[in-house]
């Protein structure tokens, strides 16, 4: 499924852009080797060749990430463990593991966790722009702000997250399923039982 972005998110996206001011975050140069802390969970990249980046991300159960927009890439939503409910300004749709839905640029959305246990969702990025966000709600006070900096990451005993990276032509094995990445795009299965 692919969600354009319609009349009142334009309208929003040109309301919030008024009211921002510049981004006084640190950043890194690259997201290689940490996890970014959220309020909701976290997130870590696996693969980035600056075209397109993905990403896993962990919503803690009944999380939510803010409503937000990117204004210049695209992102294709995964779900590998769990349901998440999508929430953009037209209404809910209800994700469950292994469906996927694309939200194209300046369609504002939310990724609500809203069972009881954590959901593990790929998001693959297109293209990889990290800091191409702008909230226009959020229950954790950040509606200004722009995305986590340096303050938020993580650097040590990354596994207890089941970090990894991944690179063109390689497999990689994680919650259950096994990821790959290749010139054709992202390959996400569950291995069958010998």
């Amino acid at each position: 499924m692919i969600i354009e972005p319609t009349s009142a998110d334009e309208l929003l996206l040109h309301d919030r852009l008024k009211e921002l001011g510049a981004d006084t975050c640190s950043h890194p140069k690259d997201y290689r080797d940490c996890i970014v802390l959220k309020p909701w969970g976290w997130e870590y990249e696996l693969f980035d060749d600056k075209k397109h980046a993905v990403w896993m991300l962990n919503l803690t159960a009944n999380r939510a990430t803010s409503l937000h927009c990117h204004q210049h890439k695209s992102a294709c939503l995964i779900p590998l463990t769990g349901e998440i409910t999508l929430i953009t300004l037209g209404g809910h749709i209800l994700i469950r593991p292994s469906e996927s839905v694309t939200l194209l640029p300046r369609t504002f959305h939310c990724l609500w966790s809203n069972g009881t246990s954590d959901v593990k969702v790929i998001e693959i990025e297109t293209p990889s722009c990290k800091l191409d966000l702008i909230r226009a709600n959020d229950a954790y006070g950040r509606v200004n702000l722009g995305y986590e900096g340096e303050s938020h990451i993580v650097r040590e005993n990354l596994e207890q997250y089941g970090y990894g990276r991944i690179g063109e032509d390689e497999t990689i094995h994680r919650f259950g399923h096994d990821i790959s990445i290749s010139q054709g795009g992202v390959s996400i299965r569950k291995p069958v039982d010998a």
